[in-house]
């Protein structure tokens, strides 16, 4: 038999098998179907089929084999390789630090941050704030940021850096708490604690985890001034004040012999240097403190003088002057000792006593007007006998001073020589009952000055000995007034 005819005859074998299958279960779904309708079938099937030109395959199809193994491959194991690249094809937890920078409630721009995370033996606290501040002394120069996530703040102070790698790790793994390093413009890098809340901790969520965290660079820094006087004849004083809201915090020492004053102060605020000495004019200085910042030497001047000479009724008398600047904004003031005038601290206040012969002399002042109050002693306790309205620079000016009260000099002696240095004690009583007093003590004169007012009834008290070796006795001696603007001598003989 001829090839071509034997390849016909098994190719209608085939579509003949093929017709009477399909016709056996159209039969099945159908019971009811007709022989004209499957010999139909096979008649529309066979025809295109047979003028097919098909070659037989010369080898079996390569895919029976592959899936003859096929249930033996599903059941073996995975090895590591396929798991690790199972997991490298799982997309990556994003995780960003969003950080906010800032100095005071100021935002920091273009500040760097360097973020690792801590090794997982470092002790974690609890969270009650974004970030705890590191000091320079708790260790945070032993850190290693060599291969931390760095990135720089906005011109709003705002960084966000995607710090995902610290968390690519199984969950038990992960970071407690994150290392900081913040570095403005200003050296020292400031350090940081970010302290991760355990309910974070093993949570997997599908979108990305944003740490929202604020780093204050506020902090101590380290600033330095000096100075002296013009004539380096007085120790000089230095003081820091801290201004916030109209107020002040003293940081101050006194200054001897170093040649720079070290400060710490509060990083980024506003302070003021005031450097101040009896009898020369205060020099202040406003500065932002930052660290290693030299306000510079401050050298003191003697500035406006004003003197002169107390009187009462034509003879010079002890007293003391207090000096008051006049016309006093109402502005920045520390202690009442300095104020604010213009740029610059000028003396607000000063004490100070004659000598004996009425003498007085204050230095250190403004060419501005001052008031002066002459104040009368009595002990620690003190009458006003007038002011005076007067403009420095004056000199060898004179004052009458008007009172009402009599003046008491005690003469103490001790077996007829003069006792200096001796306590009395004075006690005054007014028609109402109260009562105040206090101590005096004797001049190298031996002589103490009492003024007593009208209205009151005084008394002086001491210890007498009359013999060196008798036990002290109580004594006292009661004043009398002798009139208005008076001067009485009174002798007491121990």
């Amino acid at each position: 038999m001829p090839r071509n005819s034997l390849r016909t005859l098994l190719t209608a074998v085939v579509a003949g098998m093929l017709v009477a299958t399909i016709a056996w279960i159209a039969g099945l779904e159908t019971p009811g179907a007709s022989a004209s309708n499957a010999k139909a079938v096979a008649s529309s099937t066979l025809a295109p089929t047979a003028t097919l030109q098909v070659e037989l395959p010369t080898s079996p199809a390569p895919e029976l084999t592959a899936l003859s193994n096929e249930p033996e491959r599903r059941a073996a194991p995975e090895n590591k390789s396929e798991t690790k690249s199972k997991r490298a094809l799982a997309p990556p937890r994003k995780v960003l630090l969003r950080a906010w920078v800032s100095l005071h409630g100021n935002a920091v721009p273009d500040a760097t941050l360097n973020v690792v995370a801590a090794p997982a033996g470092t002790p974690w606290r609890p969270p009650e704030q974004d970030a705890f501040f590191v000091a320079d002394g708790s260790g945070p120069f032993d850190r290693n940021f060599s291969f931390s996530v760095s990135g720089h703040t906005d011109s709003w102070g705002r960084a966000d850096l995607d710090i995902s790698e610290f968390f690519d790790v199984e969950p038990t793994h992960e970071p407690r708490v994150l290392w900081v390093m913040v570095t403005d413009s200003t050296p020292p890098a400031k350090h940081f604690d970010v302290m991760l809340p355990p309910e974070e901790r093993g949570a997997r969520p599908s979108a990305e985890r944003a740490i929202d965290c604020g780093f204050d660079l506020s902090g101590g820094c380290s600033v330095r001034a000096a100075a002296r006087c013009a004539d380096g004849t007085t120790p000089v004083e230095l003081l820091a004040l801290e201004l916030r809201e109209n107020s002040a915090t003293k940081h101050g020492a006194a200054l001897r012999h170093e040649p720079r004053l070290e400060f710490r102060l509060e990083r980024g605020v506003e302070h003021v240097m005031v450097a101040f000495a009896p009898g020369y004019r205060p020099q202040a200085r406003r500065f932002v403190a930052e660290h290693g910042l030299d306000v510079g030497e401050f050298v003191l001047e003697r500035g406006a003088a004003l003197s002169g000479r107390l009187f009462l009724r034509g003879e010079p008398i002890e007293g003391r002057v207090l000096l008051k600047l006049s016309a006093q904004p109402n502005g920045f003031r520390v202690d009442g000792n300095f104020a604010w005038r213009g740029d610059q601290f000028e003396w607000a206040e000063r004490r100070v006593s004659t000598d004996g012969d009425g003498r007085f002399r204050i230095e250190g002042l403004a060419a501005e007007e001052y008031e002066l109050t002459f104040e009368l002693l009595r002990g620690a306790l003190a009458s006003k006998a007038g002011s005076v309205q007067v403009r420095a620079p004056a000199e060898g000016l004179e004052f009458e001073v008007r009172t009402d009260n009599a003046r008491i000099e005690l003469q103490v002696r001790r077996g007829g020589a003069p006792a200096p240095d001796f306590e009395l004690q004075f006690r005054e009583r007014s028609h109402d009952g109260a009562s105040a007093g206090g101590a005096l003590r004797t001049d190298e004169n031996g002589v103490a000055v009492l003024w007593i007012q009208p209205d009151r009834a005084t008394s002086v008290s001491y210890d007498a000995r009359p013999n060196p070796q008798d036990p002290p006795q109580r004594r006292e001696l009661t004043l009398d007034f002798p009139g208005g603007g008076q001067r009485r001598v009174v002798r007491i003989d121990l």
